[in-house]
């Protein structure tokens, strides 16, 4: 089932809409070409927020507070309306836009999902190597198992090695320049019945839509302040990584407790995933055409705005 994954489409993307190929999603599900030429819409919010909402650029990356942007449930769009953002409109993750893939699970079988690597931090820490470890004894439990890693640490030869040596075979997931992430995530986890991961990401919630049992397990991994000292967001926003310091450990261990558990007794929750992505904020066809397509600006000229903003 594995073998017939979406190809991977990499495209130099400039604007968030494109990250993770979600306009193309879009494309697909609206039955149309060249979406960014025929709107001025470039934002729709990517990933998972699991943080509690404090502060708008959490939410909007750049830009701002009169552009349109696109969020995934009611709660986010109010919030960002009640702190000036206009044009908030909420339509639902991009991950609700991609087909149900006619696949039955495996049985018994374990996805493990790895820590991406961030700009500056170390590949192999003390942490790492922890959880390799650990992970190495629980897929004796299951019939079959993988591991997931992000595209460009699946390239890191270093990186892959480490999990090789504990023979524990790899996948590629996700790349923000994959043009088909979102279609090969949803295959992937069609695939398995139970995703386990030490890491807070939109993994687990895409995995939770798809069905699967769900499991934070192993030892914690503390986001560290030179790690994202090195990112071009949390340099921009100080305030923001002040609190993600703050608050991640009471967010990870409480927050989401009940998530916490052994692989082996993992649960479901795909109602809770279903409101984190905002299933009921989900739009028809022609609902989203009149998003998209009620612009203010003629189509050649979002054509050449478009052209400019990418060469220029």
């Amino acid at each position: 089932m594995l073998n017939s994954l979406p190809f991977i489409l990499r495209k130099k993307t400039n604007h968030e809409i494109e990250y993770y190929g979600a306009n193309y999603v879009l494309e697909k599900y609206l039955g149309t070409k060249n979406l960014l030429f025929k709107t001025s819409i470039r934002k729709w919010l990517h990933g998972w927020i699991y943080e509690p909402m404090e502060y708008p650029r959490e939410l909007v990356f750049y830009g701002d507070e009169s552009e349109p942007v696109l969020v995934h449930t009611k709660k986010q769009k109010i919030f960002l309306q009640n702190h000036g953002y206009i044009n908030a409109f909420s339509i639902g993750a991009p991950f609700l836009y991609t087909k149900e893939f006619p696949q039955k699970k495996i049985k018994n079988s374990l996805l493990i999902v790895a820590p991406h690597h961030k700009p500056g931090s170390t590949f192999i820490d003390s942490t790492l190597k922890s959880y390799i470890k650990k992970i190495s004894l629980i897929v004796k439990k299951f019939s079959f198992s993988r591991v997931l890693l992000y595209q460009d640490d699946f390239n890191n030869k270093e990186y892959l090695q480490a999990f090789e040596r504990h023979k524990l075979k790899v996948i590629q997931g996700a790349s923000l320049y994959d043009q088909n992430s979102l279609f090969r995530m949803r295959n992937i986890f069609g695939v398995f019945e139970t995703v386990t991961s030490n890491v807070l990401g939109s993994h687990l919630v895409y995995a939770a839509y798809c069905n699967c049992k769900i499991s934070l397990y192993g030892p914690y991994n503390q986001p560290k302040k030179s790690m994202l000292a090195k990112d071009e967001f949390y340099k921009r926003y100080i305030f923001i990584q002040q609190k993600l310091l703050k608050t991640h450990k009471k967010v990870y261990f409480h927050q989401y407790k009940f998530l916490h558990c052994h692989p082996k007794n993992a649960k479901k929750h795909r109602k809770w995933a279903n409101l984190e992505l905002g299933k009921k904020e989900k739009k028809t066809i022609q609902e989203l055409k009149n998003i998209f397509f009620n612009s203010w600006e003629s189509s050649a000229m979002l054509k050449l705005k478009y052209l400019l903003q990418k060469h220029f």
